[in-house]
Formats: structure tokens, C-alpha cells, sequence
């Protein structure tokens, strides 16, 4: 399985990186300072999408990513509180 993780740099996603790498799976991360076309990407080449980033809004960049995603017509992973709050 490709999974992306979309916030990759912090305690979580590499935390959840490492065990799938363990587990064989292929990861790859995605930053906030990475380009969007850049996510866009990595979401075309990756079974699941895990979201994994710190809620500094109403949730609208989580959101961002869970439909780009979801149009794409991934599954999606998330703990990211404000989209599913709001959204």
C-alpha cells in the first residue's frame, strides 16, 4: 500500500511513517511549505491519505486537503479536529 501523509514533519506523521515503513508499505510526505502541485502528486500516486496537522484555522486547510483527495477518490485518514468540527 502508497500511503501519503500530509504533515509528515511533526511527532505523528513520523511516528506513523516509521511503522509503516516497518510494516513494508511505501510513504511519502507532504510539508506545508511543499507546493500544492506537489501534493497533488503524491495524492495521484497513494492508495490512503493520512492528514495529520495541527488546526490553526477553522479547519479549511484540512478541508482543502481531504476533498482534493477525496476527488481523486481516495480514503482518507485524519485526527484533525476543526474540518470535522465545522465541515
Amino acid at each position: 500500500m502508497k500511503t501519503l501523509i500530509v504533515g509528515g514533519n511533526g511527532h505523528v506523521g513520523q511516528a506513523l511513517s516509521r511503522q509503516l515503513s516497518r510494516l513494508g508499505h511505501s510513504v511519502s510526505l507532504f510539508g506545508s511549505r511543499d507546493p500544492r502541485t506537489t501534493y497533488l502528486a503524491h495524492v495521484a500516486e497513494s492508495d490512503v491519505v493520512f492528514i495529520a496537522i495541527p488546526t490553526r484555522d477553522k479547519g479549511e486547510i484540512a478541508l482543502g486537503y481531504i476533498l482534493e483527495a477525496l476527488r481523486k477518490g481516495k480514503s482518507i485518514i485524519t485526527c484533525e479536529k476543526g474540518a470535522l468540527a465545522y465541515h
